[in-house]
């Protein structure tokens, strides 16, 4: 009877044996897996961490640029303001040289005909406080007020909304 005891224990014994073999197989199949798996999120988070640093430099690149571009804005802001007060300025020097009445503004800058006529003709358009008349004068001054239209066009032109 101790033989048959014995012989039940140890079949019991190799039974739970494989068992736990069989337990141990699936356990390391699963660790291996998990391995894997940590090795590759490990992979992934450095990947995901040097994107990060890559588009925090960027950011931080685009952020200055911004900032700069706001800044040299407000100049040529300022400078566009300057230029149509030296524009409206020489206005009204040409309309002063020619012996016109001043206007708020002038449409026209160009007037080949009368820098152009002879100067028996020009004369007539010359002030008492000497102001120089002569057809260059007012080609140059012509040629000043429509070179400050044109940037003013542009301007306006331009100011459509961008990027920002």
């Amino acid at each position: 009877m101790e033989h048959r005891t014995g012989q039940i224990d140890l079949k019991r014994k190799s039974e739970l044996l494989e068992r736990t073999e069989a337990s141990l197989d699936r356990l390391q199949t699963v660790h291996r897996e998990l391995v894997d798996t940590h090795r590759q999120m490990e992979v992934e988070v450095q990947n995901l961490r040097d994107d990060v640093g890559h588009l925090d430099q960027q950011v931080h690149k685009e952020s200055d640029l911004r900032k700069h571009l706001q800044q040299d804005k407000k100049q040529l802001q300022g400078q566009v303001e300057t230029l149509d007060k030296a524009r409206g300025d020489l206005v009204s020097q040409i309309e002063g040289a020619e012996g016109k009445k001043k206007t708020a503004l002038s449409r026209t800058f160009a007037d080949a005909d009368s820098d152009f006529a002879p100067v028996q003709q020009q004369a007539h358009r010359m002030s008492a406080d000497a102001v120089d008349t002569s057809p260059p004068f007012v080609t140059h001054l012509r040629y000043a007020a429509s070179v400050l239209a044109a940037r003013s066009a542009l301007r306006a032109s331009s100011s459509s909304p961008s990027f920002f």
